[in-house]
């Protein structure tokens, strides 16, 4: 986990020093983003991506539901069990 944000660290400082290097090279970074050109490709972009999402996610509802009746229920029933004693000795006093 700690190997992680190490790396999720590294990508914000590459894209700071990214963004900072092209402002020096006199690259007008906003105005790149409001090109209509670039814009639409954005656009199409994230239209694909919630087009892809909106395929997809029946099934990964269907996978978490299982997940959830065939394997985490379960588990947390049977280590529940054996809380029942702790907890019932820890509120009794």
């Amino acid at each position: 986990m700690h190997q992680q944000k190490r790396g999720l660290i590294k990508i914000f400082l590459i894209i700071i020093l990214g963004v900072i290097i092209l402002a020096g090279l006199g690259i007008d970074v906003q105005g790149f983003f409001e090109k209509p050109l670039v814009a639409k490709a954005i656009s199409t972009l994230w239209q694909a991506g919630n087009t892809v999402w909106d395929l997809i996610q029946p099934v990964l509802h269907k996978i978490w539901e299982l997940m959830l009746q065939y394997l985490w229920t379960p588990v947390t029933n049977r280590l529940n069990l054996g809380n029942e004693a702790a907890t019932s000795t820890s509120v009794s006093l």
